[in-house]
C-alpha cells in the first residue's frame, strides 16, 4: 500500500508543473517575498483555498493586511481573489505548466520557489504562509 501511495504522490507532484523560479519580468518589486495561488474559475477547493487565506489575512492587524495582500497574486478566477490581492491572468497557469488547481508557491525575494502547495489549505496553514510573507526569518509555509 505504501509502495503504491508514493508512486501515486510523486506522479502528482510531477504532473502540478512549474519552473524552479519566477522570471523577473513577472516577479514584481524585488527583495520581497510573495505567494501565488493558482485556481480555476468556479473550483470548490479552490473558492475554500482562498476563504481559508481571508480568514488568516483578517487575523493579522489591520495595519498589516494591505502590505499582506499586495503580495498575494492570484492567477485565475479573478472575481474571486481576496480584495488588495493582485490578479494575474488565467493563462499563465499554462505558461507555467500548472495542472492541480489550487497551487500555491511561496517565493523569496530573488524568485526562487521555496515551497509549494498542491490542494487547498486551512487558515492555519495560511498563518504560516503570512509569516513568511511578512519575511519572519526562518519560517516555511
Amino acid at each position: 500500500m505504501g509502495v503504491l501511495f508514493g508512486h501515486r504522490n510523486a506522479v502528482a507532484w510531477q504532473r502540478a508543473g512549474g519552473p524552479a523560479r519566477i522570471p523577473d519580468a513577472w516577479r514584481g518589486a524585488p527583495s520581497e517575498p510573495a505567494a501565488w495561488v493558482f485556481v480555476r474559475p468556479g473550483c470548490r477547493h479552490c473558492g475554500d483555498h482562498l476563504q481559508a487565506l481571508e480568514r488568516a489575512v483578517q487575523t493579522r492587524p489591520e495595519s498589516l493586511r494591505a502590505g499582506i495582500l499586495a503580495r498575494i497574486r492570484i492567477v485565475g478566477a479573478a472575481a474571486e481573489r481576496p480584495g488588495g490581492s493582485l490578479a494575474l491572468p488565467d493563462s499563465l497557469r499554462r505558461v507555467f505548466d500548472v495542472r492541480i488547481a489550487p497551487t500555491t508557491w511561496w517565493i523569496t525575494g530573488d524568485g526562487v520557489i521555496r515551497s509549494a502547495w498542491r490542494g487547498a489549505r486551512g487558515a492555519a496553514a495560511w498563518n504560516r504562509g503570512l509569516e513568511f510573507l511578512a519575511a519572519q526569518p526562518g519560517v516555511t509555509p
